[in-house]
């Protein structure tokens, strides 16, 4: 596998700037959007979390099937191609819901119609950016050598940082009074969403033209030359045959391995799945504790993401979704709106900074009292905003957002790792042919990262109302986080040799 350049490697990594990018706008816009066209607050996160529900089945299966991919493209790129567009598609419908419902006469009709636009939208960007970290993260191990993995995932982290950054600084201009007279929140969003579009298309374009994939036959070559009789074999009997009986077995043969292949790829899917239930009933302790943990953690940072541009425009702004257009309440929600995302486009660029110094933290102060820190640090952020309703405190206390989400997203995965190397991860001998731990964990883990923004989307919006406002999502944040710092004093620490391992393995 040959050297690669810096400028490649970065290219390479444009989808994961890609994918944070979109998580921004969704976090920034979405909600509010859909609040906006006059969905309840009961209903409208409410009709997110399909996406979340339906990533809880497919994720781990992704994996699976770009790894027996055949396309002459490569294995990983033709997944990489058709879930970008499934973004695109969502992406761009999403700020014209409300246009096209509004053709329809009928206002039962009209809500109707409104509500399936906004969840397909939404599923269709939110399930493909989601879906995407798959063929990625493997796109990236099979192209670069080992000798710039360390190179390849600090690029890739610093492409996560940039794409946050760049998502929640679009949507932190107001857009709206540039190129309108008037405050008109669907051009911001619509603004906001093509931005966004344009970019995740010169992303895609990027990572094409990084580094080339090795196709289904090269690996093949590569890893086993010692079979070719089969094929030759084939290659025989099909030029001593007659044209036309040669051609119909040849469409015979194909027929039969293109529904061997149906058959195949539905079969993974249910054994994925089946897999998964299976591994959660030999999980040992440590795991199942880390996991409740990571679970308690997400929903706070997944209530924060998706609601804190909603209660910067609702509690510090004191403005109104549902006043008039042109009134002075409604402006505000709309500059609150864009200040709560320039405040997470500045978590962003504090979270980009701990990606890098997270393995000196780990050293220094050891895995369990960082976990636990930024368990900490969420809570007291979300304590204090629901007692201080001040612009300021809160600009400054955003960046516990994704100084939580970075620890967060990485720890337990270390933590997994060391399980399997210390023999934490089952509580009995596990009794199967398959012997791929790590990645059964690592997908229980996806699976629980899914569950919890289901569960946060659910929850919020009754929550809100029943409340009566935006701070509710804070005390849900604050209640959350306790709850995961609590547990994660319980989580297993492995020796310290294998600790230190992990943590140089972080570093690289």
């Amino acid at each position: 596998m040959s050297q690669l350049s810096l400028i490649q490697i970065f290219a390479l990594n444009a989808m994961a700037a890609c994918i944070e990018l979109v998580y921004a706008v969704e976090g920034a816009y979405f909600v509010p959007a859909i609040y906006d066209s006059g969905v309840s607050q009961i209903y409208g996160s409410m009709l997110i979390c399909i996406s979340p529900l339906m990533g809880t089945v497919f994720q781990s299966y992704l994996g699976t099937a770009s790894d027996q991919c055949q396309c002459t493209w490569g294995r990983r790129r033709p997944f990489i191609l058709g879930l970008t567009i499934t973004c695109l598609i969502g992406l761009l419908l999403f700020p014209f819901t409300n246009d096209i419902s509004d053709l329809i006469d009928k206002p039962n009709l009209r809500k109707i119609v409104l509500i399936v636009l906004v969840v397909t939208a939404t599923f269709f960007s939110d399930f493909s950016a989601g879906s995407l970290q798959v063929p990625v993260r493997a796109y990236l191990l099979d192209v670069v050598p080992q000798s710039q993995t360390k190179l390849g995932n600090i690029a890739y982290s610093m492409c996560v940082g940039i794409g946050g950054i760049t998502g929640f600084g679009i949507g932190a201009v107001k857009w709206s009074s540039i190129f309108t007279p008037s405050n008109d929140f669907s051009f911001q969003v619509m603004f906001v969403c093509i931005t966004a579009s344009c970019l995740v298309i010169l992303c895609a374009i990027l990572n094409a033209c990084s580094a080339r994939e090795q196709v289904s036959y090269e690996i093949l070559r590569d890893s086993d030359d010692n079979h070719p009789s089969q094929i030759q074999t084939n290659t025989t009997i099909y030029n001593n045959m007659p044209s036309d009986k040669a051609t119909s077995l040849e469409n015979c043969d194909s027929h039969i391995k293109n529904k061997a292949k149906n058959c195949i790829c539905f079969g993974n899917l249910l054994n994925s799945i089946k897999g998964n239930f299976v591994f959660m009933r030999y999980m040992s302790p440590s795991l199942v504790i880390l996991c409740v943990a990571y679970f308690f953690s997400l929903v706070g940072l997944y209530t924060q993401l998706y609601f804190f541009t909603s209660y910067m425009a609702e509690v510090i702004y004191d403005g109104d979704v549902n006043a008039p257009h042109n009134s002075t309440a409604y402006k505000d929600y709309t500059d609150g709106i864009t200040f709560g995302s320039l405040a997470l486009g500045i978590s962003a660029v504090t979270g980009l900074v701990i990606s890098l110094l997270l393995g000196p933290l780990m050293k220094l102060f050891g895995m369990r009292l960082v976990l636990v820190g930024s368990y900490v640090v969420l809570m007291l952020e979300s304590g204090v905003l629901i007692v201080t309703h001040s612009a300021i405190v809160t600009i400054l206390l955003a960046p516990a957002v994704y100084i939580s989400l970075i620890i967060i997203f990485a720890i337990p995965f270390i933590l997994a790792s060391m399980y399997e190397d210390k023999g934490l991860l089952l509580r009995t001998t596990w009794p199967y042919s398959d012997t791929n731990l790590t990645g059964r964990t690592c997908a229980i883990l996806g699976i629980a990262c899914f569950v919890a923004q289901a569960f946060a989307l659910l929850i919020n919006g009754p929550l809100i109302h029943l409340y009566g406002s935006v701070v509710s999502v804070m005390i849900v944040t604050c209640v959350t986080s306790f709850l995961g710092a609590l547990v994660a004093c319980f989580v297993t620490i492995p020796a310290n040799d294998e600790s230190s391992q992990a943590i140089k393995e972080q570093e690289s």
